[in-house]
């Protein structure tokens, strides 16, 4: 049997790149995924049927609000790739700088709008304490 080192390791990544990192990928997906079943496991074991449907309700709705920052993501890894492509170095800079300041105001509205509308939120959901939201 041949003895692996580190040289064969990283030849291997050099040759394989796409591969490996599919592979790692999918990897820490399926680890989160198998993470999250046994959080709901836990959950549903520990908490009462309300406390559960609660902890659902909150969860679908962090969901819901993520959606825009995935988007945000998205445009950003898109034109950071596009810039890179063409050595725009300053650019990625720049448009970094832009989309942290996006994701700062969406974050700060989302806190606002939180606080302001957790009375109305906890009704709709029916939740008895508008802490959660």
């Amino acid at each position: 049997m041949r003895n692996i080192d580190k040289n064969t390791i990283s030849n291997f990544k050099k040759g394989y790149e796409l591969e490996y990192n599919s592979i790692l990928l999918f990897v820490i997906m399926m680890s989160s995924n198998f993470l999250n079943y046994l959080f709901q496991i836990l959950m549903g074991n520990l908490l009462s049927v309300e406390d559960y449907g609660t902890l659902t309700a909150l969860l679908s709705m962090i969901s819901i609000v993520s959606v825009i920052p995935t988007i945000f993501t998205m445009v950003t890894a898109k034109y950071t790739v596009q810039l890179a492509s063409n050595s725009q170095y300053e650019n990625i800079r720049k448009l970094f700088t832009k989309m942290s300041w996006f994701i700062a105001i969406f974050a700060v509205l989302v806190i606002i709008s939180s606080a302001v509308f957790s009375a109305g939120i906890s009704d709709i959901f029916k939740i008895n304490d508008s802490r959660l939201i």
